[in-house]
C-alpha cells in the first residue's frame, strides 16, 4: 500500500528504521513520504494487529502551522466512521516524533492502478460512486478534504474506495458556507478548485465535487481537463449528458456547479 501524505517539497529527513520501536508499535516497512511526513507499516505488538503510522518530520513539527495541522487531522479522524474511509486508530508523541495510528488497508492507491493500465467505464463509475460517498459523509459533518486526488484514494484488495490523507480538511461553517479561516492555498494543483488556487476563503463542499469531478474524467480519458477540453465521449463510451454534468463540475465558477456530491452523482447516472 502506497499512501500520499502531502506536503512541502524538498529533501526528506531519513526515515525510520525497520525494526524501530515507537510506543508500542514497530516499524516494518517505509510505505510512503513526502515533504511533511511519512507513513510506515507497523505492527502493534499489544495487539498483534499491522497499522499504518502516519509520523510528521522532528524539523516540520517545530514549524508551528505543519503540527497544529497535524493535530487537526487527529482531531477531525476521531470523529469520523465510514467504510470508504480510512479508520483512525490513535495519536501518539514520542520526544519529538508525532505520529497517527491508521488502518492498514492492503491495496493500492487509486494513482497506482492508474499507471497500471486504463479503467474500464464500470470500474471508474464504481470508484467515482463509492469516493462521492466518503465525501457526502465528509460534507455532513461540515468538513470538506481540499486534496482529493488519485494519491489520496486507496483501493482495497477488493476494489472498493478508502478516502485518506486528511491533512489539508477545514470545518466549513454551514450557515455562512466558509471555511475556517486560511492564509494558505491547499490543495495540488491539477486537481484543485480554481478558488482553492486563488486563496479564497469562501470555499465549501464544491472545491471537492470539483475535484472529483477532475478524478472522474482522468479515469475515463486517461487525461487532465486542462485549459479547453473536450467531453469524456471522445474517448470512452459514455454518453453525452456524462459530457455535461462533468463540464457543470468543472466549472471554474463555483456558483456554476453541482451544489454537492449527491447532485453530481444524480447527473451522472441520468
Amino acid at each position: 500500500m502506497a499512501v500520499g501524505v502531502g506536503g512541502l517539497p524538498g529533501a526528506a529527513p531519513a526515515s525510520l528504521e525497520s525494526g524501530r520501536i515507537v510506543e508500542g508499535f514497530e516499524v516494518l516497512e517505509l510505505l510512503g513520504a513526502g515533504g511533511v511526513g511519512a507513513v510506515y507499516k507497523a505492527l502493534d505488538l499489544r495487539t498483534g494487529r499491522i497499522v499504518a503510522l502516519k509520523t510528521l518530520y522532528p524539523t516540520r513539527a517545530r514549524l508551528y502551522e505543519f503540527e497544529v495541522r497535524f493535530e487537526r487531522e487527529a482531531a477531525i479522524l476521531s470523529r469520523l466512521d465510514h467504510p470508504r474511509i480510512v479508520r483512525f486508530l490513535g495519536f501518539g508523541r514520542e520526544e519529538s516524533l508525532g505520529f497517527l495510528v491508521m488502518e492498514y488497508v492492503s491495496g493500492r492507491t487509486l494513482r497506482h492502478r492508474l499507471e497500471e493500465n486504463r479503467l474500464s467505464v464500470p470500474q471508474a463509475f464504481s470508484v467515482f460512486f463509492e469516493l462521492c460517498d466518503a465525501l457526502e459523509y465528509l460534507h455532513s459533518f461540515g468538513l470538506v478534504h481540499r486534496d482529493v486526488k488519485p494519491e489520496n484514494v486507496l483501493l482495497d484488495e477488493g476494489g472498493h474506495v478508502r478516502l485518506g490523507d486528511f491533512g489539508m480538511v477545514k470545518l466549513w461553517d454551514t450557515e455562512r458556507r466558509t471555511l475556517t479561516r486560511s492564509t494558505s492555498a491547499f490543495g495540488t494543483a491539477l486537481y484543485a478548485a480554481p478558488e482553492q488556487i486563488r486563496n479564497c476563503r469562501e470555499i465549501d463542499g464544491r472545491a471537492d465535487v470539483y475535484s472529483a469531478a477532475v478524478v472522474l474524467y482522468e479515469m475515463l480519458t486517461e487525461q487532465l481537463p486542462v485549459g479547453r477540453f473536450d467531453g469524456p465521449s471522445r474517448w470512452s463510451p459514455v454518453s453525452k449528458g456524462v459530457d455535461e454534468a462533468l463540464f457543470r463540475a468543472l466549472d471554474q465558477d463555483p456558483s456554476r456547479r453541482f451544489a454537492g456530491v449527491e447532485e453530481f452523482r444524480r447527473a451522472i447516472l441520468t
